[in-house]
């Protein structure tokens, strides 16, 4: 089911024609728009009208244009000026082209958005509610998972070319560039665009900026991609080997062989913490000490959304949510074992969203596209 369907099952049963939705959660929720403005900006409003048939409408400052162009390219704007337009106006207009007769406010809205808005459409029937479909998305609709599974392959290729640049003598920061530079080429209008290259010199560091240290002749080197696409965060990590390095690739064997069948319980119905303390259990049984404190979580329009794959979160794993899996291990040599990768809870069983048969190859390089 589309997110627009979704909407409209909700108004039929409300009896209603459109939603007008300014709240922080309520507007992602809708449109997929996240802009710092809702909090650091609150009186300059941003509204998301939703009025099936047609696609959900952003109604936002002129300001913003550059970012939602950049984040949400297939999104319809309505822009105002800050200074000089009504916004209200705005969004009358689109709930007039729409025939909006009876429309649904959220009860967050402040009262004077709200008397505008009543102003301003004298013959509608606004009516609060108390009930609407305010839910972070955890449960990604048909439209979401394909836009994260493309993400995720776009993500690879980036990173292949990456890996093509690791060589002795290159610094973290072309590799990490590279990295950048590729996923651009190939998402033109994505957000946050960020490559990382973790040298071995620096492979303690589970987060890490890439500066200007070298690339040597052997060794373990950590790459990744972070970026946001259409408004979806997007994170892969992988890990090669330089030169000759037997001890690292012993370590990380069996690094894989715990992430593996870890993953395989990333199914419908599992309960977060359980999957975290068979993962511990599981990485004490292969020599390491499981420190983090938590081995995954939901991701999307937020960075980090429930649920969380720790001891703490009981919100059990539902078909169509899409997890960030990784965790890091330290190895006898005090390298970070870590990779991270895209999973989609399906009725069937887990399913990687990247290209995960590249874990096993960390001397074999990555395949050229």
């Amino acid at each position: 089911m589309s997110r627009v369907e979704a909407y409209e099952g909700v108004l039929e049963q409300a009896g209603a024609d459109a939603f007008v939705l300014t709240s922080e959660p309520a507007v992602q929720h809708a449109c997929g728009v996240r802009l710092y403005t809702h909090r650091l900006i609150p009186q300059r409003p941003i509204v998301c009208v939703v009025a099936p048939p047609g696609p959900p409408v952003a109604v936002v400052c002129v300001l913003e244009e550059d970012q939602l162009a950049a984040e949400h390219p297939g999104l319809a704007v309505r822009p105002f000026r800050e200074f000089g337009d009504d916004p209200w106006e705005k969004v009358a207009g689109v709930l007039a082209e729409r025939g909006a007769g009876r429309v649904v406010v959220e009860d967050a809205m402040p009262a004077a958005w709200l008397a505008a808005l009543h102003e301003r459409l004298p013959g509608a029937n606004l009516v609060v509610s108390y009930d609407l479909p305010l839910e972070p998305r955890l449960v990604k609709d048909e439209a979401e998972q394909a836009l994260l599974a493309e993400a995720s392959r776009v993500a690879e290729r980036a990173l292949a070319a990456g890996a093509e640049a690791c060589v002795a003598g290159r610094s973290e920061r072309e590799v990490a560039d590279r990295i950048a530079a590729r996923f651009q080429e190939l998402v033109p209008g994505a957000g946050e665009v960020r490559g990382t290259c973790i040298a071995p010199q620096n492979n303690r560091s589970m987060h890490h900026t890439s500066g200007d240290d070298l690339l040597p002749q052997s060794g373990p080197v950590r790459l990744g991609v972070v970026a946001r696409v259409d408004g979806y965060w997007m994170l892969i990590t992988r890990m090669l080997v330089l030169g000759e390095d037997p001890d690292f690739e012993e370590a990380y064997a069996r690094y894989l062989r715990v992430y593996e069948e870890t993953m395989a319980e990333l199914v419908a119905g599992a309960d977060p913490a359980d999957v975290y303390e068979r993962c511990r259990e599981r990485a004490a049984a292969a020599g390491f000490e499981l420190t983090t404190l938590k081995i995954g979580h939901g991701t999307g329009l937020d960075f980090r959304e429930r649920p969380w794959i720790a001891p703490f979160d009981d919100l059990a794993l539902a078909p169509g949510m899409v997890l960030a899996y990784d965790y890091g291990l330290e190895s006898e040599a005090e390298y970070v074992l870590h990779v991270e990768d895209r999973v989609l809870v399906t009725e069937e069983g887990p399913k990687r969203l990247s290209d995960g048969w590249r874990l096993a190859d960390l001397r074999g390089g990555f395949r050229s596209f």
